[in-house]
């Protein structure tokens, strides 16, 4: 391997850049030692061009303007089906339909056969399952970067989401934003280990004697609010894993399993580097009432260029839409004003994570051991959420 970083180890995002410039493709990005993409040169085919440093993100100063201010919708889609089936509200779909109307494409994470996350492409409304969802994984970008730049030189209207860091490797991979090329991005908290989470998929199969087959985070089963995983097994059962009974959610909301980067983040703030960003609207209704019923989940829109209000115009025929306020916004969502705190244990995980089994880290760092969960355990969950049922019931129909 070439003996020179392409950047500081705790500032790379492992967004694919340096791999997608790279002219003889020396570059691979395997996972680390903490189960993350890490960039690794070949030295015998490195030609030492130095692209890969100049197309990487953390090699340039950043200094977003904080009195930047995006315009804040309230949205949900028409179709509760849809709706049902997203993690917010369902405008990640009638974005994807507005570009599909165009003839143009859409790549975002999917989970592959493996459940490994990558970045796919959709050119149909059929096709745009597998992108819908939240995937709580760091995704492998693999040659999405070569074939979205293939698809805009062949004139084809383009919409690419990812984390902000994956959108800003995108553009400085390109090095232009193309006026066919829309980008989404979305408040993010972090990105969890790959390597982790395909230990996690091997630690269920053993405990339920099956093959994972597909994994759901934040299944709406019985509410928008209320978090739970549903897992597909390959003979046939469904499992619904419950806020701090699943583990890996666990370590993910606790800020325990993320990259480094992902604690000096240099995109937490409302200077966006996408066109539109995404996010549930957590804090709805708290500085102005919200009249809509949200059982089945409200998505934040921060329309944040020319080109993200024209595609978000053109979207609106599937939603429907409520201007609110940054101050709103922010409420819930401390992505958009400061980065995540890194927790004392973290350190302390991932020294442990190469030589201990996830059942052992699950165990030891995975696991709320407080009051909090033994009150938990002494309530019945399905009599909960049938209260929480009967109590959407009585607010009114979903709208």
């Amino acid at each position: 391997m070439a003996d020179f970083q392409i950047c500081d180890a705790t500032l790379c995002t492992g967004c694919f850049a340096c791999a997608s410039v790279c002219p003889t493709q020396c570059i691979a990005l395997p996972l680390d030692a903490e189960g993350f993409y890490r960039p690794q040169i070949d030295a015998a085919r490195c030609i030492h061009c130095g692209a890969c440093r100049r197309v990487c993100p953390a090699n340039r100063d950043r200094s977003p303007d904080p009195a930047r201010i995006p315009g804040v919708f309230a949205c949900w889609n028409k179709d509760q089906n849809i709706r049902r089936s997203s993690s917010s509200g369902g405008l990640f779909t009638a974005l994807a339909d507005a570009v599909f109307a165009a003839g143009g494409i859409v790549f975002g994470a999917a989970f592959d056969s493996d459940a490994t996350v990558l970045h796919a492409s959709a050119e149909t409304p059929d096709d745009l399952a597998r992108l819908r969802g939240s995937k709580y994984v760091q995704s492998s970008i693999n040659d999405a970067f070569r074939r979205v730049k293939s698809a805009l030189a062949s004139g084809r209207v383009v919409l690419c989401t990812g984390t902000p860091c994956q959108v800003d490797g995108l553009k400085s991979f390109l090095g232009c934003d193309p006026e066919n090329l829309h980008t989404c991005d979305f408040i993010c908290h972090g990105v969890p280990s790959p390597g982790l989470f395909a230990r996690y998929l091997e630690y269920l199969g053993e405990k339920y004697s099956s093959k994972v087959n597909d994994i759901t985070f934040r299944h709406k089963k019985y509410r928008w609010q209320t978090y739970q995983t549903a897992v597909n097994l390959i003979d046939g059962r469904m499992l619904f894993l419950y806020n701090d009974d699943e583990s890996f959610m666990y370590g993910f909301s606790r800020s325990i399993t993320l990259r480094p980067c992902c604690y000096q983040c240099r995109y937490v703030d409302t200077d966006r580097v996408s066109d539109i960003t995404l996010a549930d609207f957590w804090g709805i209704g708290t500085r102005a009432p919200f009249k809509h019923n949200t059982r089945n989940g409200v998505s934040l829109a921060l329309i944040n260029t020319p080109k993200g209000q024209e595609l978000f115009n053109r979207a609106q025929n599937n939603l429907n839409v409520e201007p609110r306020t940054i101050e709103e916004a922010k409420v819930n969502q401390t992505g958009l004003d400061r980065t995540v705190r890194m927790p004392t244990s973290r350190d302390v995980f991932f020294s442990e994570y190469p030589n201990t089994g996830y059942a052992e880290l699950q165990k030891k760092y995975l696991t709320d051991k407080g009051i909090k969960r033994i009150i938990k355990r002494l309530v019945s969950k399905n009599a909960l959420y049938h209260l929480i049922r009967i109590r959407d019931a009585i607010a009114g129909k979903n709208e």
